[in-house]
């Protein structure tokens, strides 16, 4: 779901928004409407600071579109052909392990008509959205998150930093915690998840030595915290 962000094409978290009513409670981030006229960028700390209008012919959205759209088309159809159904994990599992191996860095080394410049301005792009350098991002989850917004740059800048809500997305938590039956834990940090060899149950233990033994686990943890927690297989 992500922590600020919302779109329809985020499915599932969109229905979830219309049935409590706060697809009526959202707001436009900065920066991001329609009327921002000019972008500044530079590829280092040292480099000039090279302003780019929005709009307009050689605008940074052209470059940017035109750009992406040659990174993306791996299958002569911009991604859409290998990709076709990105929300469907069973088909997402077919896709060539070649692809799967491939960089960001793999990819715009292969793109050698197009020039430094927009693949400087793409490369950042892509850094943001892998948290890591471009020789360490990889091209399958660009893919991804362009092919979940429709495959195109306005469509995944919409999608990712466009909508958010004004209460925040607490209040979409709350608002399905209010109507949940389900018993909530917290303040309850967990310490291991093993599932049995000999059973269909996993065992949660939380670092307060609290146990609980259920048949499906539903994990949600931030990448970045898994390392916390020791699974087992």
């Amino acid at each position: 779901m992500g922590g600020t962000w919302v779109y329809w094409t985020q499915p599932h978290v969109w229905s979830e928004l219309k049935r409590y009513g706060l697809d009526r409670e959202l707001k436009q981030t900065t920066g991001s409407s329609a009327d921002t006229e000019v972008m500044q960028f530079k590829t280092r700390a040292s480099d000039p600071l090279k302003e780019y209008e929005f709009g307009g012919p050689g605008g940074y959205n052209e470059i940017m579109e035109t750009s992406i759209y040659k990174f993306l088309d791996v299958d002569g159809a911009g991604g859409t052909k290998i990709f076709s159904r990105p929300y469907d994990r069973d088909f997402v599992r077919n896709i060539p392990l070649k692809i799967m191996k491939l960089t960001c860095k793999d990819r715009l080394d292969q793109l050698k008509d197009m020039p430094k410049e927009h693949k400087d301005l793409i490369a950042s792009m892509f850094e943001t959205i892998g948290c890591a350098p471009i020789d360490k991002t990889p091209f399958f989850e660009i893919l991804r998150w362009f092919g979940l917004s429709g495959f195109t740059f306005r469509g995944w800048l919409a999608s990712v930093d466009e909508l958010s809500l004004k209460r925040g997305t607490t209040s979409l938590a709350l608002a399905i915690m209010d109507e949940s039956r389900a018993d909530i834990v917290l303040s309850s940090p967990v310490a291991s998840v093993v599932r049995s060899k000999s059973e269909p149950l996993t065992t949660i233990t939380t670092r307060a030595g609290k146990v609980f033994r259920t048949p499906k686990v539903i994990c949600a943890m931030p990448v970045n915290c898994l390392g916390d927690v020791n699974f087992d297989p």
